[in-house]
């Protein structure tokens, strides 16, 4: 059994997480213009104009641009190469800025690494391990029901800021909620983690810290003076993948360019912190059909699966 990804969620800001370029397109000369009609058509492909028409994007508009059909009027790159933010997509210029496809930066990609997706950073010799706080659970904090509604109202299809945060005001020690807020919900600067792990724009699902208390290894962690726990190696691991795709889309869930690329950089720039995990003894028990059936419910694939990682650590436990 191959487990892991890294789910996470915005409760703060936006949920629609903004691609980050890598460098400012360069704008052609002013003088040259397109000959656009007066109410160009949308388009993705260049199968949706006329005849005669090309589909162009602005480059200034990034992996975000929206296409129009323009007069088909290619001329040389006075600026190559493109970056495309498809690395299979081949942009041929046009004047003003345009371009046949749309491009994430006017430079050179990084080089290819585990997909093709441009957001993805190729170079991880800047990521720094972090060592995990040691997990805390409390054992029928929240009840079922509580964990069902944490789980629609900050992980669902409809999911927002405003929906996540009614229900934590609902479900408050003094509105009668008991300790089932605290339990979820922590702090990333605090000394002991949840099930969501907090800072000031998102929260993700305490994968690792799940690991150790269904393996019953939090006194093999880092924190506690240990070798290392496979919470650690799982920590690590999820570290490198954010890391090398923390500016990729997460519109999309598991679809994703966020997804593919946490899933193609265990091949590439992670395979050091994914290899560990299929070999280091401590994460040996999670390999093969003799996995403990918890473990699974630690590996949250979808929204659906996360009321199974909260149980884990605020309903009945590891």
């Amino acid at each position: 059994m191959r487990v892991g990804a890294l789910l996470r969620f915005a409760w703060v800001i936006a949920f629609l997480v903004p691609v980050a370029r890598c460098g400012t397109p360069n704008a052609y000369p002013a003088d040259a213009d397109a000959d656009a009609p007066a109410s160009p058509k949308p388009c993705s492909t260049l199968a949706d104009c006329p005849e005669g028409y090309t589909c162009f994007f602005h480059s200034s508009d990034g992996c975000n641009a929206k296409g129009q059909c323009l007069a088909d009027t290619v001329v040389n790159c006075p600026q190559q190469p493109w970056c495309p933010c498809h690395l299979w997509d081949v942009p041929r210029c046009g004047p003003g800025g345009l371009v046949t496809s749309p491009v994430f930066y006017a430079d050179r990609c990084p080089e290819e690494c585990g997909g093709a997706l441009a957001c993805e950073l190729c170079d991880v010799s800047g990521y720094a391990p972090m060592t995990m706080s040691a997990p805390t659970a409390t054992a029928n904090a929240c009840t079922p029901a509580q964990i069902t509604d944490a789980s629609t109202a900050c992980f669902g299809s409809s999911a927002t800021q405003q929906t996540c945060q009614a229900w934590q005001t609902a479900n408050a020690p003094d509105a009668g909620g008991g300790n089932c807020v605290d339990c979820l919900f922590t702090l990333r600067s605090s000394t002991a983690w949840g099930a969501l792990v907090c800072d000031p724009t998102s929260c993700s699902v305490n994968t690792p810290g799940c690991v150790d208390l269904v393996l019953g290894q939090k006194t093999q962690e880092r924190v506690a003076g240990g070798t290392g726990s496979c919470g650690d190696i799982v920590s690590d691991e999820e570290g490198c993948q954010d890391y090398a795709c923390s500016t990729c889309s997460q519109t999309g869930g598991a679809s994703s360019d966020y997804s593919t690329c946490l899933d193609a950089s265990l091949s590439a720039e992670c395979k050091s912190y994914g290899d560990k995990f299929t070999t280091d003894p401590a994460c040996a028990a999670l390999q093969g059909d003799a996995a403990p059936p918890k473990a699974l419910d630690c590996f949250p694939r979808s929204d659906a699966d996360v009321p199974k990682l909260l149980d884990v650590f605020c309903g009945a436990g590891p």
